[in-house]
């Protein structure tokens, strides 16, 4: 390498001076057809010592002074120790979703009988639908919605519900457990498990404040319907209009009845309070054990007596020929085993004044018959008497 003629160089400054004419004729001294040529001289000729070279057009000195130099590579250094790590980049964008993989093998059968499986399932049930829910055809009598919850600790499940495809209804639970669904006013188809109780319609028009059908007025085994009905002990039953059956096994049908008595029985308006007693019609009251009362304000208050028709009493206190409240009259204070019939002859009373008695007004008179052909017999006309 031409290394000691390059150190020899002079350098041409841009000022206008003979040396530069020079060097600006040395180049166009070149001919057309000499490529290797550059700025009049050839890339291999050496520079002689203390010759003036004009600059090329970026103010380099041309090839031919400082030819393209090749030289052998040194050794490589000593790696350096590795710069701390910088901080991470900002998440780049997701990337195209990847292909679907392939099928998973095939489950085995459920047979379980609970459902739905999937949203695809065409039994599958959705919460408030927008149209009416047509599930698959299944045989008459399967199960269309089948719910079995489980209480804690309980073997084998406690609660079922289950709505059949004919329109069969269960619902099932577990005697003294559980809570009442709902209390207070308002209208429900109610079932309580605990005390395996029905109740349907209205416990009493909201707002006004009603515990008819709170826990403590829901007897085991009772059913009451209607309106504000009461059915308080275990096997009673209310239905109609503010009944109230709050004997045990008792019955109130009608509205406002009351059945207090233990297997009593009390329909319309009327009040059956003693045990086994029967009440029947407008205001009527058996007050005595096993009593009847059948009619328009008949009051049976003895015990095994009879009061029936229009105003027939069975009790002291009430006198005959009288009008009297039988509400007032104290209860079992009557002629026991007296029977009483009334006719609508009068608006008074008409009471028996002894135990054991038979008695009976007929203002329209009485007829007696023996045979099935109404010839034999006797009779009193109105107003007639022995």
């Amino acid at each position: 390498m031409r290394v000691a003629a390059v150190a020899s160089l002079t350098v041409l400054s841009c000022s206008a001076s003979p040396a530069l004419a020079a060097a600006k004729k040395v180049g166009s001294a070149r001919r057309a057809d000499d490529a290797a040529k550059v700025g009049g001289l050839k890339a291999s000729r050496t520079p002689k010592p203390g010759r003036l070279l004009a600059l090329d057009k970026n103010a380099q000195f041309p090839a031919s002074v400082f030819p393209k130099l090749v030289l052998a590579p040194g050794q490589a250094g000593m790696l350096g120790q590795q710069g701390a790590q910088g901080q991470t980049g900002p998440q780049g964008q997701t990337g195209p979703q990847g292909p679907q993989g392939a099928k998973g093998d095939t489950g085995t059968a459920d047979t379980s009988g609970f459902y739905p499986k999937t949203e695809s399932d065409g039994r599958f049930l959705q919460i408030s639908p927008a149209t009416r829910q047509d599930p698959a055809a299944t045989p008459l009598g399967a199960a269309a919605l089948w719910l079995r919850p489980s209480l804690d600790g309980a073997t084998p499940k406690s609660a079922e519900f289950k709505v059949l495809n004919d329109g069969g209804l269960l619902a099932t639970g577990t005697p003294t457990t559980g809570q009442i669904p709902a209390t207070g006013c308002g209208s429900r188809l109610m079932w309580f498990p605990s005390k395996s109780a029905f109740r349907s319609g209205t416990a009493g028009d909201c707002p006004t404040a009603s515990t008819v059908w709170d826990t403590a007025n829901v007897g085991n085994y009772s059913w009451a319907g209607g309106q504000a009905t009461t059915a308080s002990k275990d096997g009673a039953f209310a239905f109609g209009d503010h009944t109230v059956a709050s004997g045990t096994l008792a019955v109130a049908l009608g509205s406002t009845s009351v059945a207090s008595g233990t297997i009593s029985f009390a329909d319309g308006t009327s009040t059956a309070e003693g045990f086994g007693s029967h009440a029947m019609g407008f205001d009527d009251r058996a007050a005595g054990q096993g009593a009847t009362a059948i009619g328009y304000r008949n009051g049976a208050m003895g015990d095994y007596s009879v009061a029936l028709g229009y105003r027939a009493v069975t009790g002291s206190g009430c006198p005959t020929n009288t009008t009297c409240d039988l509400s007032t009259l104290a209860q079992n204070n009557g002629f026991d085993g007296s029977f009483v019939f009334s006719d609508a002859g009068s608006t008074n009373q008409f009471a028996a004044t002894a135990a054991n008695q038979f008695s009976a007004r007929a203002s329209g008179g009485f007829r007696f018959l023996t045979n099935t052909a109404l010839t034999t017999g006797c009779s009193l006309p109105a107003g007639s008497g022995v």
